[in-house]
């Protein structure tokens, strides 16, 4: 062995075993940035790789499956599909429907439905009776309300009725048909009111109830107004008596359009008196006694109605003895006994006296 072989190896066990072409290689791979990696490292880097490939094998297996079995049912099960220009509504039925079929029903339902115009009297059935309208069925697509106001009272009618009824609109905003019950009731009895007042002649009515101004009467099932002034022929004080009680009447206003019906008893009253008025002038003379009501009081008399023609009973010629007032006598509405003093055939004015009745008291003494 040379000198110079003997010296390197010498150098090499000085710096722990490395020679200078070893030592070299380790400064280049330090120079580049190389790290080694361990036998564990390496290890678990290829488990993953291997478990990463065994997933994706599985993933695509199962897509290929699910792809096999859709394109089994769709062949097993092939869909054809008709070329459709349009559809309407009504095809869509045609599994539970023929065309025949429905064209059959579409003219049953036609059929019961009635053929109803705006401005007529229809028959209504009563389907229900709430605390403020009533529902009538008319035969229609839709059933009609009616206000419970409209009936006259007391109100008896039942579910099921059948009523007459006035068709105003067919469909309102509310698809609701517009249903009259007074209306129908004043159409049904126009004829006759207007024949009743064309001829003048008298009416029957029924007093109902009392509003501002007079009452309300029903004349043969309309709504009449009794106006307080043709209630008699002098001032009655209290309505409320006269309600209840059925009266001869007489026609003296109308208004179709309005359904405006006023009638009077004042005229009845004024009439009858007329004919007693006539038959009392033929028969009366100075000196009979007859009776008659107390119809007013005033400080100088009262005046008495003798039945059609009304006579003066002056204060001077109730008593014998001096009195203040004529009331201090007789009262409103008092039938008592007079006797004809004097009597005007012209101008129908009577004299009554009360005093003359009786004895003059001095007269013996």
């Amino acid at each position: 062995m040379s000198e110079e072989t003997t010296k390197t190896t010498k150098k090499a066990k000085t710096t722990g075993g490395e020679t200078p072409e070893k030592k070299s290689t380790s400064r280049l791979v330090k120079a580049s940035g190389t790290k080694k990696v361990s036998k564990a490292e390496q290890k678990g880097t290829t488990m993953i790789t291997e478990f990463a490939a065994e997933v994706g094998a599985m993933a695509t297996d199962r897509q290929r499956r699910v792809s096999e079995k859709a394109t089994r049912r769709a062949e097993s099960t092939p869909v054809t599909f008709a070329h459709v220009d349009a559809i309407k509504q009504t095809d869509l039925d045609d599994d539970d429907y023929s065309s025949k079929e429905y064209e059959d029903l579409l003219n049953m339902y036609n059929h019961t439905l009635q053929d109803i115009k705006e401005g007529e009297i229809i028959k209504g059935r009563v389907l229900d009776i709430t605390r403020e309208d009533v529902i009538v069925d008319v035969g229609f697509k839709s059933e009609g309300i009616i206000s419970l106001d409209e009936f006259s009272e007391p109100i008896n009618i039942k579910v099921g009725d059948e009523i007459d009824v006035y068709l105003e609109s067919v469909e309102d905003q509310n698809g609701q048909l517009i249903l009259s019950k007074q209306k129908a009731d004043f159409m049904r009895v126009w004829d006759k009111i207007r024949e009743a007042h064309d001829a003048g002649e008298l009416v029957e009515g029924r007093l109902m109830r009392r509003i501002k101004g007079g009452i309300v009467v029903d004349l043969f099932g309309v709504d009449a107004f009794l106006p307080g002034s043709q209630i008699a022929l002098r001032q009655v004080p209290d309505f409320d008596e006269l309600i209840g009680r059925t009266l001869h009447l007489k026609i003296i206003k109308l208004n179709k359009s309005r359904r405006n019906i006023v009638v009077s008893r004042r005229v009845v009253l004024e009439q009858e008196r007329e004919q007693m008025r006539g038959k009392l002038l033929e028969q009366i003379e100075v000196g009979q006694v007859r009776k008659g009501g107390v119809k007013n009081i005033t400080d100088f008399g009262v005046f008495i109605d003798l039945g059609g023609l009304d006579g003066l009973l002056h204060i001077t010629d109730m008593s014998w003895g001096r009195i203040a007032h004529p009331s201090e006598v007789v009262q409103l509405g008092d039938e008592i006994e007079v006797k004809i003093l004097d009597f005007d055939k012209e101008t129908g004015r009577i004299s009554l006296g009360m005093k003359q009745l009786t004895e003059y008291p001095w007269e013996k003494i």
